[in-house]
């Protein structure tokens, strides 16, 4: 049975919001009093938004497999005759666009009451470079260069207007799930985009043998665009309503909050250790680069082949997230990450011992499971750890660590690789990093039994 709250001194749950009741349950626990969400609030449309979350990620990240960022993307640059470091960086392109704003919008991100409308607007933005490169691949004037700088721009720009709004994403997603459905709403989002990425791979395949070269790229660009259109979509029935506690963390400038970083680690439990185990993770993009490159020469495969290796990759995707899901509302997502750095290593050996047909199915079914519980495991480790108050400005700092780390990976797999091509070294590396990573995470505190569940 509900009831309207009412305005009477003994009555702390009652709040208005721009004219808004808020309901409250007659028989609420004080636990759920004292709920991060708010003092007294229920979380509404929760199964709603569970299923909106789940469809926007999925077809947002089902979009990204016509143009996957470990297999297409280094492979066109190289056919278009790119540079290695700029074939290092393709992987980590539009997540390095992605972690530079955060840092510097984080302060406005926490004075916030709403974040959807921010998030409408950086969506467009986020979608246009893929229709312009598509353009441009299609309709062009064939010069190399201009079409390497365009490849390389797109998901560099739509990372950065995406990164505008990354934190406020983040905590539109904290707010409207509970926290012992976060791994399985994030698992779900990347099971989805594995099952479209599983058509995606067979749309490549026919896509680069029927139009081979920069036509069929330009093509990809365009199915691209249309399913994060169809992402977009979903994301607009997203149904948020004002916090309590927004807008009450401060008005602070960029400077004050830079300053006050240095506290906020210290009185966060767990959260520096974290930020070494970030720094270890990006141990992947060492040799997600040069994996399929590795593999695509010494097999002298065509580039219709990458369409079946994006297909191996969703399937290892799939089978990734089902044991996130499972594995991270029950266990957390340290236990999560701790199996991608297993994954990770099982992805590396197969091609190290010996490059072949069956072990290359293996390398990359391993590398879809490793990349995708790596995405579970952070995301819900950070949403976990970050405390309510500034959260975006917590959130902002995990991201920038992992930029630093990722252009130190992706510039160290450059200098391994060489141009000798040797992925021996580059996977020693990566495969040292990801032991380090799982020690440090068996020091890291679980933080989940710490997080009310939502109710």
């Amino acid at each position: 049975m509900r009831r309207r709250a009412t305005t009477t001194m003994w009555d702390p749950v009652f709040f208005r919001v721009r004219n808004r009741h808020v309901y409250v349950s007659a028989t609420m626990t004080e636990k759920q009093k004292t709920h991060p969400i708010g003092p007294g609030i229920e979380r509404p449309h929760q199964r709603w938004n569970y299923t909106v979350h789940i469809l926007d990620g999925g077809f947002f990240g089902g979009s990204q497999a016509f143009l996957n960022a470990n297999t297409v993307l280094p492979a066109l640059v190289l056919s278009l005759g790119g540079p290695n470091w700029l074939i290092a960086l393709m992987p980590v392109a539009m997540l390095v666009g992605l972690t530079i704003p955060p840092m510097f919008v984080a302060h406005r991100i926490d004075s916030l009451t709403r974040y959807r409308p921010l998030l409408l607007v950086t969506g467009v933005l986020q979608r246009l470079p893929y229709l312009i490169a598509g353009v441009i691949l299609l309709y062009g004037s064939g010069s190399r260069g201009l079409m390497v700088s365009v490849v390389a721009c797109a998901p560099f720009l739509a990372g950065l207007a995406c990164g505008v709004g990354l934190t406020a994403w983040q905590q539109l997603l904290a707010d409207t799930l509970p926290p012992k459905r976060r791994s399985s709403a994030l698992a779900g989002r990347n099971l989805l985009a594995g099952m479209i990425g599983l058509g995606a791979g067979w749309v490549v395949t026919r896509t680069l043998a029927v139009h081979p070269g920069p036509r069929g790229y330009g093509l990809l660009h365009v199915y691209t665009f249309v399913v994060l259109c169809i992402s977009y979509a979903f994301f607009a029935m997203v149904r948020e309503l004002p916090h309590a506690d927004r807008g009450k963390t401060t008005h602070r400038c960029l400077g004050d909050n830079i300053k006050s970083l240095p506290a906020l680690l210290r009185g966060t439990p767990g959260l520096p250790l974290y930020l070494a185990i970030t720094a270890c993770t990006a141990g992947i993009f060492v040799v997600a680069p040069f994996l399929v490159v590795h593999v695509k020469q010494s097999l002298h495969k065509p580039d219709s082949w990458l369409g079946q290796m994006v297909m191996v990759q969703m399937a290892g995707s799939v089978v990734g997230n089902i044991w996130a899901a499972w594995l991270g509302d029950r266990r957390g997502g340290k236990a999560v990450l701790i199996s991608s750095q297993a994954a990770l290593i099982l992805s590396i050996l197969p091609v190290c011992i010996h490059p072949g047909d069956g072990t290359a199915f293996l390398a990359f079914f391993c590398f879809g499971v490793a990349y995708n519980t790596r995405h579970v495991g952070s995301m819900t480790l950070a949403l976990d750890l970050a405390p309510r108050r500034q959260r975006a400005t917590v959130l902002s700092c995990i991201g920038m660590v992992g930029l630093v780390s990722m252009l130190c990976a992706s510039l160290a797999g450059t200098l391994l690789f060489g141009t000798a091509g040797s992925f021996f070294r580059p996977a020693v590396v990566a495969g040292g990093l990801a032991v380090l990573t799982a020690l440090l995470l068996v020091r890291l505190r679980e933080p989940r039994h710490g997080v009310d569940d939502g109710g």
